[in-house]
């Protein structure tokens, strides 16, 4: 039972640590750059698009991500393991372009995009962590669960550390335009129609806090296709579980 489990199902020859946790440490920072973006957004999407067209743009979201889990070993499988992250990527990216102009003939097809990549998103993250995980385990000779269970935790701190980032981005957006809108109701003596000004100042920091979502995105793709590496071979969610390995995402 134990030599089954100390089994790797695609052999990474690479017997150094540096090469395993430079591949999940990079893969850590692009979930981390890509879902700093996506939660602060789905926190604020009915106030950036509206009420009603940010409700449904969630929902249909949500409903393609169910939808997305049937497929996602399908996918994996199919065009392997780093492509499917690249290419759930760059659907995160176009989701946060479609923002810059909030409407359903925008916010639709982008949400149903996403949908559609994130349940393989996730899949393809499983299997990466699981493959460097328990080859790394058999080249130090320990229990699987070991370095699986380590894995899981260094990269579920990138994960939900993009739920701060992402928020205090956020928030320093927004203090940095309430600060200076406080100045110039201050320096301002003399009555006037400021309605229009505060229209475009709230346009203008919309604007800018998703300039800031979609330069991370960008950078994620790029740590995404520059520096995490290709498995050798692609390998199927089923092939983990076969082997003993369980992995929580």
């Amino acid at each position: 039972m134990e030599e089954k489990e100390n089994k790797p199902f695609p052999s990474i020859s690479r017997t150094g640590s540096f090469y395993y946790y430079k591949n999940l440490i990079a893969l850590g920072t692009t979930i981390h750059l890509i879902f700093s973006s996506f939660t602060s957004i789905q926190n604020l999407q009915t106030s950036i698009s509206g009420e009603t067209v940010g409700l449904v743009s969630l929902t249909v979201l949500y409903i393609f991500f169910v939808l997305s889990t049937m497929i996602s070993n399908v996918l994996v499988k199919s065009i392997g393991t780093k492509n499917t992250l690249v290419l759930s990527c760059f659907c995160h990216s176009i989701y946060v372009a479609c923002n810059f102009y909030p409407s359903y003939f925008t916010l639709l097809p982008g949400s149903v995009l996403l949908g559609l990549a994130s349940g393989p998103l996730w899949t393809a993250t499983t299997v990466y962590i699981a493959t460097l995980a328990s080859n790394l385990a058999v080249h130090r000779n320990v229990p699987m669960s070991n370095i699986v269970s380590y894995f899981n935790g260094i990269f579920y701190v990138f994960f939900f550390a993009s739920f701060v980032s992402g928020n205090a981005i956020s928030s320093i957006v927004y203090f940095a335009f309430k600060t200076d809108r406080d100045v110039d109701r201050n320096l301002t003596d003399v009555c006037v129609d400021t309605n229009s000004d505060s229209i475009n100042e709230a346009d203008t920091e919309e604007y800018v806090l998703i300039g800031i979502y979609q330069f991370q995105d960008v950078v994620g793709c790029c740590v995404m296709i520059f520096l995490v590496d290709k498995l050798p071979e692609k390998v199927l969610l089923g092939d983990i579980c076969s082997h003993g390995m369980v992995v929580l995402i």
